[in-house]
């Protein structure tokens, strides 16, 4: 199974302070992407495909191959990395080819028990399993910069979006793909060249019959780095008090 991690974006709200690429940004003696890539490799994948955009050149500069740390990094350019990032899941199809996937985004710092979850999930399900981690007790913080879920008895995610009406859990930033999103992708596309954004091709996947299980994290550590005071209390929850 390989990984993709979404990197491509520009991060605004930190850019504007000369940080080159928030994902480069320090946690704890790590940054950002490494605890990114931790959690991936603790969960057994070491074949990792980075898409890149917005200072791409800063993240390969300081990750490499991947050698040093045990894993296979391969990058793909999005050049459209303006756009929405349903354009970079795109970016990775021929990286991934037809075999199922973790994708996760560069800056939600997942934790290794989240990623083994989902593979678990998709090995008891014959590896033919669309799943995506979610946070069912989430704080304020979560609340007010995530996207939302709507989760039926049976488990399965029937609406995603950042401003649902009615909602029961957060999306944590991770999740197990089959194939059938880039088909979910190209088709939104297709219809609008706006639509261009992930949550819009998963609710396009949806619609078309393929389920997409709601895994619970379950107290599980992630933490979404999107400002400044998001820096701030990952350096804490992570044991650092400024």
């Amino acid at each position: 199974m390989k990984a993709v991690i979404l990197a491509a974006g520009h991060g605004s709200r930190f850019s504007q302070y000369g940080v080159r690429h928030k994902a480069l940004l320090p946690v704890n003696g790590q940054t950002v992407i490494d605890y990114t890539l931790d959690g991936i490799q603790q969960a057994g994948i070491s074949d990792i495909c980075i898409v890149i955009g917005h200072e791409g050149q800063a993240l390969q500069d300081a990750l490499g191959d991947g050698s040093t740390r045990g894993a296979n990094i391969t990058y793909v350019m999005n050049t459209e990395h303006h756009r929405g990032n349903a354009v970079s899941v795109l970016t990775a199809k021929d990286e991934v080819g037809t075999e199922p996937f973790i994708l996760s985004m560069a800056d939600h710092m997942p934790s290794p028990e989240i990623i083994q979850g989902l593979v678990d999930g998709a090995s008891e399900n014959g590896w033919n399993l669309n799943a995506l981690a979610v946070d069912f007790d989430p704080d304020d913080r979560d609340i007010e910069e995530g996207t939302r879920v709507s989760v039926d008895n049976h488990g399965h995610i029937v609406a995603i979006g950042k401003n649902l009406p009615d909602w029961n859990g957060i999306d944590c930033g991770v999740f197990l793909f089959t194939p059938a999103i880039f088909e979910a992708i190209e088709a939104k596309l297709v219809e609008d060249s706006s639509h261009d954004e992930l949550s819009q091709a998963v609710s396009r996947m949806i619609l078309s019959g393929n389920d997409l299980h709601a895994h619970d994290v379950d107290g599980a550590f992630w933490f979404d780095v999107d400002t400044w005071e998001d820096l701030k209390l990952a350096r804490e929850a992570l044991g650092y008090v400024t």
